[in-house]
């Protein structure tokens, strides 16, 4: 059951500190004061944050058996560690390291306690692995500030009538990023790993 629980993705709200509290959202007390950019923003974050409130709430008085499996404590490292160990390798096994990691830690919550962890790191390892991932906690927060702070949809839609200030606000971030660049290696990861450049879709289909 753990790993069918949840909100569906296109209803999850997760990141969004409304839907994390589960608090009952509303329109901001100025929304007829918004210009029409600022009401459209506010409208989305309304309809966003109100469909993860209801089906949650749905879900604790209609599917008791599958609330119960979503609010268990170990809900959600069960699915980190399916997700991250069942996913195609692209190279990248940070977040299925830190969740083994938290694994070794809640061994015995996670497993009852009547089998030994197979696997173990040294405090060394396990403190890098933290420290990368506050600095990586810190980056996708930002991230999410800048998307929100502008209105920047998943996999970054934005409106037709925002999209030049959108372009243009990019492009003056990407040039202070590239001014305060302390050497010719940090101007060129900021070239080639820009989020927000256009780019050639062809390879990709």
């Amino acid at each position: 059951m753990f790993l069918l629980a949840g909100v569906p993705q296109r209803l999850q709200n997760y990141n969004d500190p409304v839907s994390q509290s589960m608090t009952l959202p509303s329109l901001p007390e100025d929304f007829d004061e918004l210009d029409e950019t600022k009401r459209t923003r506010a409208e989305v974050f309304y309809r966003d944050r109100l469909v993860h409130y209801h089906y949650v709430k749905s879900m604790e008085e209609c599917n008791k058996l599958h609330y119960a499996a979503f609010m268990d404590p170990m809900y959600a490292l069960r699915g980190r560690l399916f997700t991250h160990t069942s996913s195609p390798w692209e190279g990248e096994t940070f977040e299925l390291k830190l969740a083994l990691i938290q694994a070794t830690e809640r061994w015995n919550a996670l497993t009852g306690g009547d089998v030994r962890c197979p696997i173990e790191f040294d405090a060394e390892e396990i403190r890098e692995t933290r420290k990368l991932n506050k600095v990586q906690e810190e980056a996708d927060m930002l991230f999410e500030t800048i998307r929100n702070m502008i209105g920047l949809g998943e996999e970054g839609w934005v409106s037709t009538e925002n999209y030049e200030d959108v372009v243009a606000f990019f492009k003056a971030r990407k040039e202070e990023g590239l001014a305060d660049a302390e050497s010719e290696e940090e101007r060129v990861e900021i070239m080639n790993n820009w989020p927000w450049d256009d780019m050639d879709e062809e390879k990709y289909m």
